[in-house]
């Protein structure tokens, strides 16, 4: 089971591939919880990656309960936080923290692993080119995220 993750231009979008299947979603993080966001110069983009990968185990988590997933995204410092459980600031470590309950809660076994941005998929579904999804036959599902996570994501 693998997801990727990606965010651009204040959109998070994730691909999954489940036993051979395609499928990915997208979203756009609501006013309130990018307002909630400490302001900094890289536009938190951080924060966005990773509210990447806590939209592909909240809109897949069906799909994902009880599994082995690996989680590729190619934002290094997303990556890290990921993998160590925590972050530098609050608001980042809030979100890290949402995503291991998330997995817990789900009996979801994570593994977080880099992808650079030329080989990640989600890369250009984040631009708005859907030419690649298309042609692998991925099937778009509505975005979700659980409760789990900070109030008003999407």
């Amino acid at each position: 089971m693998s997801l990727l993750c990606e965010a651009a231009a204040k959109r998070a979008r994730v691909h999954k591939c489940v036993d051979g299947a395609w499928h990915y979603t997208d979203g756009m993080p609501s006013k309130r919880l990018l307002d909630r966001m400490v302001a900094r110069k890289d536009n938190q983009i951080m924060a966005l990656e990773s509210i990447a990968i806590a939209l592909g185990l909240s809109t897949f988590a069906s799909e994902l309960a009880g599994r082995k997933v690996v989680v590729y995204n190619d934002n290094k410092a997303a990556e890290a936080a990921s993998q160590k459980g925590t972050a530098r600031c609050w608001d980042h470590c809030e979100i890290v923290h949402d995503i291991w309950t998330h997995a817990l809660l789900n009996r979801s076994f994570l593994w977080i692993e880099r992808v650079s941005s030329k080989d990640n998929i989600s890369d250009l579904p984040s631009r708005e080119q859907y030419e690649l999804m298309e042609s692998i036959g991925a099937v778009w599902r509505s975005p979700a995220i659980s409760p789990i996570f900070m109030e008003d994501v999407f």
